[in-house]
């Protein structure tokens, strides 16, 4: 299916008209109108298709690959990934703060990623870095702090990461590959809810074939799920975890509802 024809449909699916469409890309209604004419859609702008995408809460790869029809399937939904950065009257919509700055390549890593979002990332070695970090950028409207990865049973960087997550009142996030046993999923899951955490975010989604330990681990910690990354792709690979795309993961052969 091409892509003025999957806009057209999931435009009618939000009953948008399409000047509400080119709003909520914040791309102009010319260009926007342009997009629907099958005509043009090879001149689709990388820029314009990951507003488009986000706009209307599919992945990338879907809006770009003829293949797949409409409607999207579950793993092709996704939440909406902050791609701007221009300053508004609030200061920045979006800041990545890292504090991975010991792991060799850790940092460099993650600014490549970020300039494919062109977002600029900025870094704290300690709480108390990240204290002033947080200071200098009070106005931004989203902050996303990278902790990196730890030992979950090693007492001292556990206590170093409750000094992060103590800085001020976040929303920490356990970042968890599916795949892995279920058991030591579940102890994993755990030991960071002992530090106030929350929420799972699931990576792997893609590729793994056994997904117990992501639901041990969130059933044995009490944890809920948000979104998981289901793709290697940086900018697309988001997918909200809804019952019915959970559903879909675990059964995938199984009919699709209507």
């Amino acid at each position: 299916m091409k892509i003025g024809t999957k806009l057209r449909l999931l435009r009618a699916e939000k009953g948008w008209t399409k000047s509400s469409a080119a709003r909520s890309a914040k791309i102009p209604i010319s260009s926007y109108r342009n997009y629907e004419k099958e005509s043009l859609n090879r001149k689709l702008p990388g820029k314009s298709a990951l507003a488009l995408a986000n706009a209307f809460g599919v992945s990338l790869e879907y809006l770009l690959d003829d293949a797949r029809d409409y409607p999207p399937r579950p793993r092709d939904r996704r939440f909406q990934v902050a791609q701007e950065t221009e300053a508004s009257d609030d200061g920045e919509k979006t800041a990545v703060i890292t504090t991975d700055t010991a792991r060799a390549g850790g940092v460099e890593q993650l600014s490549a990623f970020m300039k494919i979002l062109s977002l600029p990332l900025l870094q704290a070695e300690d709480a108390r870095e990240l204290k002033a970090v947080l200071a200098k950028n009070k106005n931004v409207a989203q902050i996303i702090i990278d902790t990196g990865g730890l030992n979950p049973f090693d007492p001292q960087e556990m206590k170093l990461l409750a000094q992060l997550i103590n800085v001020e009142d976040m929303d920490p996030a356990l970042v968890l590959p599916a795949g892995i046993d279920a058991e030591e999923s579940a102890e994993i899951a755990m030991t960071f809810s002992i530090l106030g955490v929350k929420r799972l975010i699931p990576t792997r989604l893609d590729f793994s074939r056994h997904l117990g330990g992501i639901l041990s681990a969130a059933d044995r910690a009490g944890l809920s799920f948000t979104e998981g990354s289901h793709t290697p792709q940086v900018a697309g690979g988001i997918l909200r975890l809804t019952p019915d795309t959970l559903a879909g993961l675990l059964m995938p052969n199984s009919p699709k509802k209507k």
